[in-house]
């Protein structure tokens, strides 16, 4: 966001145009379908990547009347302008007499190369009004370099479903799960036909006398506790980006990715302290908000102040945030960050299966020794490490999938040395989603780690990665050439 006071690059007139277009909201306030939702729905963006490209429509028609010559959209936010122009009372009646204060017209190219290289040069002196007026580089997931931005997305059509049928593409991910399920029905397959001819085989296993079993069932286990957990590994796929789309993560759908539903509500109430929307009560450990909170733009921050409101203690607000994290973690299903239910109940069952068909052959030995008035204290202890190792595959969660552990690998190498992060900037709420509270500097939070900590501490760091916020990083197993070939060509003016 814009730092009005700071911003030396505007005068006053811009200022206040600026401050016009950010007040603007693009979404009709008794629409259950707001633009927003048809823009994500109609492009297949996630909806955080969608809310960027809205901000950076707003900055586009700001320079659009500022920067003193013709501007060129990018392809995202070429589309959203065209959605813009469909929402014709929206736009001409409110949008452009009112917030603008001139019309603000689409102009598509003609085609041919001097078109081509018009638009390249408008293109080219919008990306310079840019960084002039906000002190920023755009970026580039949204505003591509000029020499890629005719080659962007190219692969997109836009086609009227009541004259074709669209055949999606396979999934990557179904293809994977369907891959793994027809070799588990092919492995039990041979591992039948291997078992109905080794019977002799098994029974000689049997025969084994009891220090030579003891050392083959040790060694054995090894191998198959090994097995187990790559099975458990390959299962939570995918490990590549099945959606092939840009992953922006804001601070709650980071949180949400290394540790869960819990620690998306402790960085929800780390930036409302940040903001001075709420202060901290460590004795009756409660939150009291300090100031309005309609200017709050984020679900999940509005969910959180809303349950402030209600009751401040903060086991109460942990009790009933539910609900407002359900979408997030539907959107990082989608994204393939997270594992499905489906995934989920493969990686407890299979590797559970393994272990305990290993276990049964503990147990018929043991059966066999008993008969033979035979000592088995030595394999019942074995087996009873088994047994237990089975119920851990059974019972622990997958949180992340293996894409959603290199993703959360990245995050943590691109955040910076918290010395570097002021306590003013919103860097810090990322930090504090990645981190945990370890990464909250005492100087202004200290209140808030003193009500925070006990019930982190005692949530700890658990291995299914959706436990408490002072997990750390790792738990858990886990357009074309001018309008007409893509509306790349477009200016405005």
């Amino acid at each position: 966001m814009l730092n009005f006071e700071n911003n030396q690059s505007m005068n006053l007139q811009q200022l206040e145009l600026y401050k016009r277009i950010q007040a603007f909201s693009l979404d009709e306030s008794d629409s259950e379908l707001t633009f927003g939702k048809r823009l994500a729905k109609e492009n297949s963006w996630s909806l955080n990547y969608t809310q960027r490209v809205i901000e950076e429509y707003k900055k586009f028609a700001f320079l659009a009347v500022a920067a003193g010559h013709p501007v060129t959209p990018s392809d995202s936010v070429d589309r959203i302008w065209h959605l813009h122009l469909n929402y014709t009372r929206s736009y001409w009646q409110e949008f452009c007499p009112n917030i603008l204060q001139m019309s603000l017209h689409h102009e598509p190219g003609r085609g041919g190369s001097s078109e081509r290289l018009k638009f390249d040069e408008w293109y080219n002196k919008t990306l310079e009004s840019y960084k002039r007026f906000f002190d920023e580089v755009p970026p580039v997931d949204i505003w591509p370099q000029p020499k890629d931005k005719f080659v962007r997305d190219l692969h997109s059509l836009q086609l009227n479903e009541q004259q074709h049928s669209i055949i999606p593409k396979p999934s990557l991910l179904k293809v994977q799960l369907n891959q793994a399920v027809l070799s588990s029905l092919l492995f039990a397959l041979i591992a039948a036909v291997i078992c109905w001819q080794g019977v002799p085989i098994l029974l000689n296993l049997l025969n084994f006398r009891g220090p030579e079993f003891l050392n083959f069932y040790f060694l054995l286990s090894i191998v198959v506790v090994v097995l187990a957990l790559l099975i458990r590994d390959f299962l939570r796929l995918p490990d590549g980006n099945p959606v092939k789309q840009p992953v922006q993560l804001d601070a709650y759908e980071t949180a949400y990715l290394a540790n869960g539903k819990n620690h998306v509500l402790d960085t929800a109430i780390a930036s409302l302290v940040q903001k001075e929307y709420a202060i901290v009560d460590t004795q009756k450990r409660m939150l009291v908000l300090k100031e309005s909170v309609k200017e709050l733009s984020h679900p999940i921050e509005r969910a959180v102040a809303d349950a402030i409101a209600l009751d401040g203690h903060i086991d109460t607000i942990r009790s009933g945030f539910i609900e407002a994290t359900d979408e997030i973690r539907e959107q990082l299903r989608q994204l393939g960050l997270l594992v499905n239910q489906k995934q989920s109940f493969n990686v407890k069952t299979y590797p559970t299966i393994l272990i305990a068909g290993w276990l049964g052959l503990g147990i018929a030995k043991i059966c066999v020794g008993i008969s033979r008035h035979k000592p088995v204290a030595y394999l019942t202890i074995m087996c009873i490490f088994v047994s237990i190792i089975a119920l851990w595959f059974l019972l622990s969660s997958t949180h992340r999938s293996r894409y959603g552990d290199r993703i959360l690998q990245e995050l943590h190498t691109q955040i910076q040395p918290l010395a570097a992060i002021r306590n003013t900037d919103s860097k810090l709420i990322i930090a504090f989603a990645l981190l945990g509270i370890t990464s909250l500097p005492n100087d202004v939070f200290a209140d808030l780690k003193k009500v925070l900590a006990p019930a982190s501490s005692s949530t700890g760091s658990s291995s299914s990665g959706c436990g408490g916020s002072s997990c750390g990083s790792s738990c858990g197993s886990s357009c074309g050439s001018s309008c007409g070939g893509g509306c790349g060509g477009c200016g405005g003016g």
